[in-house]
C-alpha cells in the first residue's frame, strides 16, 4: 500500500505546485489544515512561501503548532523553504517570533536588503549516514529567500553559497529534514530529490 503524504496547509504554502509534482511521482498526497486528517498521513510536508511572522501566527491560530511539536517524534516531516525555517527555535523576520523549536536554531536575514534568488548548487557538509544526499552534490536547485537558518553544524548536511558566505541548504535531525531550496520548482533535479528523500524518510531506503 502506497504511503500518504500530508501537506500542512497553514496559509503560506506553495501547495498546488507541490501537489502536482508529488502526483507526477505517483505519491498519494493531500493538503489539509485539519489535525485529524494530518494525523493519518505517513509523512508530513511543511511547504512555505511568505514571512516567518505571518506563518508562525497562522500556526498558532490554527493549533497546528502544538500538533507539530507533539507529532514530530513519531512521524517524519519534510520542511521546504519557509517550512524548513519554521522548524527553528526563533525567527527574526518582521520582529522576534517563536518557531516550532524542532531543530534548534534561529532564522536571520542574509544581509540587509539582500535576497538569494535563483539557481545554486549544493555541497556536502560532512560524511553522514544519509548517503543519498551525496548524489545531489553539485546539482542545481532553485532558491528564493532573504533569511536563512543558523543552526548547530551537526544538523547541517549540505550547504549552498550566496554572495561571500555559505548557508545551510539541507538540515536533518532524526526523521526531520529541512531544505532551504524549492524542489517543486527545481525541475528534474527537484523531482528526483523529492522521490529519493521521501522514500528515505518513510522507508529508510
Amino acid at each position: 500500500m502506497k504511503p500518504y503524504l500530508g501537506i500542512v496547509n497553514y496559509g503560506c504554502g506553495n501547495v498546488n505546485s507541490l501537489k502536482s509534482i508529488l502526483s507526477s511521482l505517483n505519491f498519494n498526497c493531500y493538503e489539509s489544515r485539519s489535525i485529524k486528517k494530518l494525523q493519518a498521513a505517513d509523512l508530513l510536508i511543511l511547504p512555505g512561501v511568505g514571512s516567518y511572522s505571518h506563518a508562525t501566527k497562522n500556526l498558532r491560530i490554527s493549533g497546528l503548532d502544538k500538533f507539530l511539536k507533539k507529532i514530530y517524534k513519531k512521524k517524519p516531516i519534510l520542511g521546504i523553504c519557509l517550512g524548513m525555517q519554521l522548524l527553528a527555535s526563533i525567527g527574526y523576520e518582521k520582529g522576534k517570533n517563536k518557531g516550532l523549536n524542532i531543530i534548534p536554531g534561529k532564522v536571520i536575514n542574509l544581509k540587509r536588503g539582500k535576497f538569494n534568488i535563483g539557481w545554486n548548487t549544493l555541497k556536502c557538509k560532512k560524511t553522514n549516514k544519509v548517503d543519498k544526499f551525496k548524489e545531489f552534490e553539485n546539482k542545481f536547485f532553485y532558491f528564493n529567500h532573504g533569511y536563512y537558518y543558523l543552526t548547530l553544524e551537526k544538523y547541517v548536511y549540505m550547504k549552498s553559497s550566496t554572495g561571500d558566505y555559505s548557508i545551510p541548504a539541507i538540515i536533518k535531525k532524526n526523521n526531520i529534514i529541512g531544505v532551504q531550496f524549492h524542489p517543486e520548482k527545481s525541475q528534474l533535479n527537484g523531482k528526483k530529490f523529492l522521490k529519493t528523500i521521501i522514500n528515505e524518510l518513510i522507508y529508510g531506503k
